[in-house]
C-alpha cells in the first residue's frame, strides 16, 4: 500500500504483521498513522476520508519518501537479498552440513 502512495491507518499492538508495519511508517516519517486504540484508528480513518487537506499532508511526505527512502529502494534491497542466497548457493555446491546464515 505503502508503495502505492496509499497512506496506512494502523493500530498499535503485540503482533509481528503490525510492529513491522509501525516500523514502515516510521521509516517513511508517518509515526502519525499509528493509533493507540480502535477508536483513535477509526477516527483517524474516517478524518483522512472526509477531509481531502488531510489526506495531502499525509500523501506528501509518504511520495517524498517513496523517492528518497531505502526501504523503496530496489538498488538498496536487491544485493541485501542476493546476498544470503549467494552464500547458500556456495554451501550448498561445497556440500556443506545445515548451519546458521547471517543476513550480513
Amino acid at each position: 500500500m505503502l508503495r502505492a502512495g496509499v497512506p496506512v491507518v494502523l493500530h498499535n499492538g503485540r503482533s509481528c504483521a503490525l510492529r513491522l508495519a509501525g516500523s514502515l511508517l516510521h521509516v517513511v516519517g508517518l509515526p502519525q498513522m499509528m493509533c493507540q486504540d480502535m477508536a483513535s484508528c477509526g477516527a483517524l480513518a474516517l478524518s483522512l476520508a472526509t477531509a481531502r487537506p488531510r489526506r495531502w499532508a499525509v500523501a506528501q511526505p509518504l511520495a517524498g519518501a517513496r523517492l528518497t527512502s531505502p526501504l523503496f529502494s530496489n538498488a538498496y534491497l536487491a544485493p541485501q537479498l542476493e546476498a544470503p542466497c549467494n552464500r547458500m548457493r556456495t554451501r550448498d555446491a561445497a556440500a556443506s552440513a545445515a548451519d546458521h546464515l547471517p543476513a550480513a
